[in-house]
């Protein structure tokens, strides 16, 4: 009895650059339609299982939010301790949206948004090495964020399978791929 919506309803088959079979899937009457990338819950999916043009993605929306941060920012001269912080909870939590699922990989785009920011913040030269703003700053790059959320992610995922006897369809999948 659960009523689907075929319009946003597609089909999206993983494969690392091989070609693959196109089989028609149907819901009733309805035919589906085969993509190569779908976004969904704002992270976008591809074909090739990888989320670099999500990531590309997520630095961007973060660009646009920070320039807008930066505008409110000049205009009321606020100190520096309150731009960062401004930051870490307005920006950040853009660029390390999904980053449980998508985890490891090339973060470079994201983490030259953050970089952006600090040295647009600080009056420093594009050529600024990244190590000194990260040492001078105190502040950590993000890859430090994206793996301390997958293994904390990760860890509720086991804790729920040994507390729990109604397992939540995350930590079922997790135990599938551990016994895999």
């Amino acid at each position: 009895k659960l009523n689907i919506n075929v319009d946003k309803t597609k089909i999206l088959i993983f494969s690392k650059g091989r070609k693959y079979y196109n089989p028609t899937f149907k819901i009733g009457e309805h035919v589906l339609e085969n993509t190569d990338e779908y976004k969904y819950l704002g992270l976008l999916f591809t074909k090739s299982g990888t989320f670099y043009k999500s990531k590309l993605q997520l630095a961007e929306q973060a660009r646009k939010a920070m320039f807008a941060l930066l505008k409110k920012i000049k205009n009321l001269s606020l100190p520096y301790d309150i731009q960062i912080e401004m930051f870490e909870k307005t920006i950040k939590p853009i660029l390390l949206y999904g980053s449980e699922i998508w985890g490891f990989g090339n973060v470079d785009a994201l983490e030259r948004v953050q970089l952006q920011f600090y040295k647009y913040v600080f009056n420093l030269k594009k050529s600024t090495p990244c190590y000194m703003i990260y040492g001078e700053t105190g502040i950590t790059p993000l890859t430090l964020n994206i793996k301390s959320r997958v293994i904390s992610y990760w860890t509720r995922l086991i804790k729920d399978s040994l507390e729990n006897e109604t397992l939540k369809l995350s930590t079922k999948i997790y135990l599938t791929i551990h016994k895999l």
